[in-house]
């Protein structure tokens, strides 16, 4: 029997689920609030700062949609969408109200049928449930019949001829043209001397009468509903003199210079070509033809049917509105037809090259360019490359769009089985628009994907736990994309289903939220390097028995929490910084959760107590499990077990007068982590790990190397008794100052005996004091069974 001993160079490996037999020695079998430095190794995790109480339990209601607005590092908001309101808090947990709120957004579940960005000072808000209607508005309301009236176009006159107006196959002017022989002839051959003959003689008749202006007459019919079926006209010259239509030119050309004031016509184009039309309406104040939208049809989409908008206002609070959707100005239901996302549902709202975008169905719909609220050309008749754009996917399958997600100058568009890439070269227009299909992976409909850095991480359903995968370019070849799965060691960790993925590109982190554990936050830590991954460490957070997680998001080096815990909704942050204070009034850092700082001014002096009360700090009473501690500036902690009473009599006790002293109050929480099973490991040269397993490894002894590290205790189970070891902080010779913070680096052994793979072995620490583990190592007696040949 041989005495051997291995190392375990650090602890960030975090959790695995694999077999002990397969798993790298720095992965654990279980960890909870944890950090898994790279820099600084295995960490209890940061605190939390108790910011505001928000509200009593169930103020946001059962499963809210928790939306954080970044706009400025002024202005950082949550936007809680309880399925019935709209709150909206800024991130010191002041509130704000939201007015003419309408109930677009209600909802059953708003985290499944509700989808939001924020533009500037715009959060757009999705229904998916919802129906985008058209409106009944038509185009050009109180327009003519296009049927009722012509128009005769006068361009001049010759000696000698005649000119006739037939309308409807009846003449209804002729006018004859002198043959010249006098010199005031002359002014007979002028257009609008012409145009007013024709007039004239127009309403002699009946059935009609005319208006004339300078080169045209304007017929109408005298009685309503009376139908002008056709305008025909002669000159004797080809036409090139008078001509007339109804509401149809072939070119641009054949129009008069001038006209009535708001006449329209449609240009046909040529006969040979199609799709080509396009109408114009003309403008006597500025003498020009415009390019406008055909009479009597749509106008546009309903705008209680379409996204709403909560808009930050001047005086700081918010308006809720029906957001002013443009409706078409130009061709017809042809030539501009309506979005595609109309009599449907719309599925995900994003913002991309300085566009607007929804999807729905398998089409993606983009706004003009810099113009959120057009979703129709300007111009039918020039393509623009402003001009909105109505793709589809193309796929084999039904590919619903679900998500879609901007990635290295491109357009990610997430489906149910399918993932599509938008891109363009050079401007993006409807004629430089690409969409492909890039790869197959499930996805989770629940939680929209979240990019980091050079990745977009997505959740991918399992039968009953969720996959986190990584989706990203592969390296020098941009245009391949690929996904790996970064959970793939810790299949069964992650509950379903996961509603929100959010994280820290500076802190190399992301943050998942499950609906069926909302107890757990689960936290990915990951490190690359020369587009090497060199950490990948799972471990979950938890904040008490009590607590349900209501939002986690992050902003640079700090995560803002919304919790819902026994005394009330709380806004509290993290901040991940090392070797820092919370508050100026700590001389340390205290690891306790809802840390607040408070002053006493309770004292009893028959008791010889002063009080600090819970409630008043709190505003509402803790978890009678709840065990809390206070530290003062001179450094002393004070741990004040839990109290069934606390929920009447919320008062933390301090022996003495403490009057206007200050002290710093947090909650206790607990850091633990088991280590794998400790087998022997050996590095091939290819990096690959094995265990060697073909003896019997009868354990001794095992130690943990700590830096700075305070007070924890390590729990060694043979699976019939358990061992507490524990470690005080400082270490013998080391001066000890009376109630000051007891700190410590170096190693700490205890006893393990027995068979390894019987033994369970903990690092736990439940003190506010920091625990820095920065490497690990066993000692054992090895036998081994037979020898390798």
């Amino acid at each position: 029997m041989g005495l051997v001993s291995q190392s375990i160079k650090n602890l960030k490996g975090g959790v695995s689920q694999q077999p002990d037999i397969l798993r790298f020695s720095n992965q654990g079998e279980f960890q909870e609030n944890g950090w898994s430095s790279e820099t600084e190794g295995l960490q209890k995790r940061p605190p939390t700062t108790f910011r505001k109480r928000l509200g009593n339990i169930g103020l946001f209601g059962a499963k809210p949609l928790i939306h954080l607005v970044n706009r400025d590092e002024k202005e950082q908001y949550y936007m809680v969408f309880t399925g019935t309101g709209i709150n909206v808090v800024d991130l010191f947990g002041n509130s704000y109200s939201v007015r003419g709120y309408d109930g677009y957004a209600n909802c059953d579940h708003p985290r499944d049928d509700l989808r939001l960005i924020t533009v500037a000072d715009y959060t757009f808000v999705v229904n998916r449930l919802k129906v985008v209607s058209m409106n009944s508005t038509l185009t050009q309301a109180g327009y003519p019949s296009l049927t009722s009236r012509a128009i005769v176009n006068v361009r001049g006159g010759q000696y000698g001829r005649t000119l006739t107006v037939n309308v409807n196959g009846s003449v209804v002017a002729n006018v004859v043209m002198p043959n010249g022989n006098a010199v005031e002839q002359v002014a007979q051959t002028d257009a609008q001397f012409i145009a007013n003959s024709i007039a004239n003689q127009v309403n002699a008749t009946g059935l009609w009468k005319a208006e004339a202006g300078p080169g045209w007459v304007l017929i109408e019919a005298r009685a309503v509903g009376t139908v002008i079926n056709q305008i025909t006209t002669a000159d004797g010259y080809a036409n090139q003199l008078l001509s007339g239509f109804i509401y149809q030119v072939q070119t641009f050309s054949k129009l008069p210079l001038q006209c009535k004031d708001g006449y329209l016509v449609e240009i046909t184009g040529e006969a040979t070509r199609s799709g080509d039309n396009y109408w114009v309406r003309y403008d006597a104040k500025g003498q020009v033809w415009k390019e406008t939208v055909k009479p009597g049809i749509i106008e546009g989409f309903k705008p209680e049917t379409m996204p709403h908008g909560l808009v930050r206002a001047a005086d700081g609070q918010f308006d809720w509105k029906v957001l002013p959707w443009v409706g078409r100005t130009s061709g017809d239901d042809t030539t501009n037809p309506m979005s595609s996302f109309v009599d449907s549902t719309i599925n995900d709202v994003f913002f991309f090259r300085n566009r607007l975008g929804f999807l729905s169905g398998e089409n993606v719909i983009m706004s003009r360019t810099a113009k959120y609220f057009h979703f129709f050309p300007a111009s039918v008749s020039v393509l623009s490359d402003d001009d909105p754009i109505d793709v589809a996917v193309s796929h084999n399958r039904i590919s619903i769009l679900k998500y879609a997600v901007p990635f290295s100058e491109q357009l990610l568009l997430w489906s149910d089985q399918a993932q599509f890439v938008l891109t363009s070269q050079g401007i993006m227009s409807s004629k430089t628009i690409q969409l492909d299909l890039t790869t197959e992976f499930d996805v989770s409909d629940g939680a929209r994907p979240w990019g980091i850095g050079r990745g977009v991480y997505f959740a991918s359903p399992r039968a009953s736990f969720t996959s986190v995968k990584r989706y990203y370019a592969v390296q020098d070849v941009s245009s391949v994309k690929s996904a790996e799965d970064v959970s793939a060691h810790i299949p069964s960790y992650i509950p379903n289903t996961v509603y929100n993925i959010h994280g820290s590109g500076t802190e190399n982190f992301v943050s998942v939220l499950s609906d069926t554990d909302e107890h757990r936050l689960f936290l990915y830590k990951f490190l690359y390097l020369r587009e090497e991954l060199v950490q990948q460490a799972w471990s979950h957070w938890t904040f008490g028995d009590d607590v349900r997680i209501l939002a986690a998001a992050s902003i640079g080096s700090y995560m803002y929490l919304i919790l819902e815990r026994a005394l009330g909704v709380t806004l509290e942050r993290i901040e991940f910084t090392s070797n820092t204070v919370d508050f100026v009034q700590e001389p340390y850092r205290g690891y306790m959760d809802l840390k607040k700082v408070a002053q006493v001014s309770q004292y009893n002096e028959d008791l010889n107590e002063s009080y600090l009360n819970l409630q008043d700090l709190y505003g509402g009473f803790p978890h009678p499990t709840t065990a809390f501690y206070t530290l003062d500036q001179g450094g002393v902690l004070q741990r004040h077990e839990p109290m069934t009473t606390w929920t009447a009599d919320a008062r933390l006790i301090l022996v003495g007068d403490r009057r206007g002293q200050t002290f710093v109050v947090g909650q206790e929480y607990a850091f633990q982590y088991e280590f794998s099973k400790f087998l022997i490991k050996q590095t091939a040269d290819d990096g690959s790990s094995a265990t060697e397993d073909i003896g019997r490894l009868q354990l001794r002894r095992a130690w943990v190397n700590y830096e700075t590290s305070g007070f924890f205790q390590i729990n060694v189970n043979n699976g019939s008794t358990e061992y507490v070891y524990q470690m005080a902080g400082g270490r013998l010779g080391t001066e000890v100052v009376l109630g000051s913070l007891m700190l410590g680096t170096g190693q700490f052994k205890f006893p393990v005996t027995g068979n390894a793979k019987a033994q369970r072995v903990t690092i736990y620490s439940a003190a506010p004091v920091p625990l820095k583990i920065i490497g690990a190592g066993w000692e054992a007696n090895y036998m081994r069974r037979s020898a390798g040949v």
